[in-house]
């Protein structure tokens, strides 16, 4: 064989190898790789027809020597072209029998996926009178939404605007009763700036009466020592009238007794009977002025002994009786106790006048500051109630904002989910109906072309076996090498890869 022949053998046989290893080639149809392999093989073919034409035709002109290299060489060559129509017949006959499958799982494939589609179209209509239900349903649903949010829009509008008025009115109440307690206020503290006037007006009462009672001491005080002094010249007087009486009643007898026994000393020097001691008296009485004048004398001081001893004893019955009736004895026989009593009775009675009016003073003044303090809390309520109604109204107004944004954002969502759920039903049916026709067509010309190119392969390979004509007998040195693969491809990929991508 030729060098450039056995060169385009080894480069053709390299080819095939690389293509054999590649992953476009491992990935590709099994009709793809048949008709790969029946090209490869119509190659090989043609390579050796060429060599053994160029040597049949080098036979005549060469020696006897190279016509018996030459006839081993055309007789090895034939061997190996009839080896390779044996195998080209073979596959053939495979790629009949592919064809008469693929026919089969064609038309089973079509049968099916004419059911598919079929099945397809109806589930697609069902699915697009599904969604165009579920759209009506959703649109009545955006349509409920936004006639619910302009209802409730509508009646928080009116219920603000009704809390508004009512608290414009609380507002306004609470203004009328600020001015009230302001009023209250203004005239609590002029009876207050009153009281005080009058309680000024008191203490300056109960200082002068504090000044009169004190000269009522000192002039009781003085009254007590004129008493005092009273009572001792009395005394004084009492005893020289005692003593005094006692010496002329002294005197009064020794004279009697005298002129007793002087006119007993007369009448019996006369001759005349003694009288006893009573006749003379009585004559003595009755005859001599001097004791008139002394038996009266006498019973003056008696008189007057007697009533020193009735008044000590009723001044003692009366002091042992009450204090009042005792004052009251003390006062007729006093003139000065009366005074004292007086004036400490008159001073009791301002004390306690005094306390009482300072008792009511002070009654009136707590009474007064009680009362100013529950006002001032209650106006400290009121503002704080006007500043919590005020932060209410903020507040109310803050969630009305934010009520009215929360509704829009509602409605805007609301829309987007219409505008979102509107978009994925048309294009889930685009993607459906695209992906359905993409298959439909895939295996259209997916079997269209596998078809036509076994057909063509087919037609090229009788149309080269006709032209070649009887079977070469040489074998060729690469044929062996691509027996198993041409086994495997043909006998264990054709068919049952056909019908598993089917």
């Amino acid at each position: 064989m030729r060098p450039s022949t056995k060169a385009a053998l080894k480069a053709r046989v390299r080819e095939y190898e690389n293509l054999q290893r590649s992953q476009h080639h491992r990935d590709a149809d099994p009709f793809e790789r048949i008709e790969t392999r029946s090209q490869y093989l119509e190659d090989l073919l043609r390579l050796y027809q060429t060599e053994a034409e160029t040597l049949a035709a080098e036979k005549e002109r060469a020696s006897k020597t190279s016509e018996h290299e030459l006839s081993r060489e055309i007789d090895r060559l034939t061997d190996t072209n009839y080896h390779l129509s044996q195998k080209l017949k073979a596959m053939h006959e495979e790629v009949a029998t592919l064809r008469a499958e693929r026919e089969r799982d064609v038309s089973e494939v079509t049968a099916g996926f004419q059911r598919q589609l079929q099945r397809n179209q109806e589930r697609l209509k069902m699915s697009s009178a599904a969604m165009q239900n579920e759209n009506a349903v959703l649109k009545a649903k955006v349509e409920q939404l936004e006639a619910y949010v302009r209802e409730q829009r509508a009646l928080e509008q009116a219920e603000e605007e009704v809390r508004v008025v009512e608290l414009q009115y609380h507002v306004d109440d609470l203004r009328n009763e600020l001015a009230e307690k302001r009023a209250e206020v203004e005239v609590e503290r002029r009876e207050r700036t009153a009281l005080e006037d009058e309680l000024a007006l008191l203490r300056q009462q109960q200082h002068e009466m504090i000044t009169f009672i004190d000269a009522l001491d000192d002039t009781a005080a003085r009254v007590q020592d004129m008493r005092d002094r009273g009572k001792e010249t009395h005394g004084q007087l009492v005893e020289m009238l005692l003593r005094s009486s006692q010496a002329l009643l002294k005197e009064h007898i020794e004279a009697s007794e005298k002129a007793e026994l002087e006119q007993a000393r007369i009448q019996a020097a006369r001759g005349v009977a003694p009288m006893d001691t009573g006749d003379r008296r009585a004559s003595t009485a009755k005859s001599d002025p001097v004791n008139d004048k002394l038996s009266e004398a006498t019973r003056l001081l008696q008189q007057r002994q007697e009533a020193l001893r009735s008044s000590a004893a009723a001044q003692a019955e009366e002091e042992r009786r009450g204090a009042k009736k005792g004052q009251d004895r003390e006062s007729q026989r006093n003139p000065a106790s009366t005074l004292a009593s007086a004036i400490a009775t008159l001073r009791s009675a301002l004390e306690a006048q005094q306390i009482e009016v300072a008792l009511a003073a002070r009654v009136a003044l707590d009474a007064h500051e009680a009362t100013l303090r529950e006002t001032q809390g209650k106006l400290l309520n009121s503002y704080a109630q006007c500043e919590l109604l005020v932060a209410r109204t903020a507040e109310l107004d803050r969630q009305a904002a934010e009520a009215r944004e929360q509704c829009a954002a509602e409605r805007d969502r609301a829309l987007n989910l219409r505008d979102q759920a509107v978009l994925q039903l048309r294009t889930r049916d685009v993607r459906e109906n695209a992906r359905a026709r993409r298959h439909v067509e895939t295996q259209t010309v997916a079997a269209r072309s596998a078809t036509s190119q076994h057909v063509a392969t087919a037609s090229a390979a009788t149309a080269q076996r006709e032209s070649t004509g009887a079977p070469a007998t040489a074998a060729s040195a690469a044929a062996p090498r691509d027996h198993p693969a041409h086994h495997h491809a043909s006998g264990a990929g054709g068919p049952r890869s056909t019908s598993d991508k089917a």
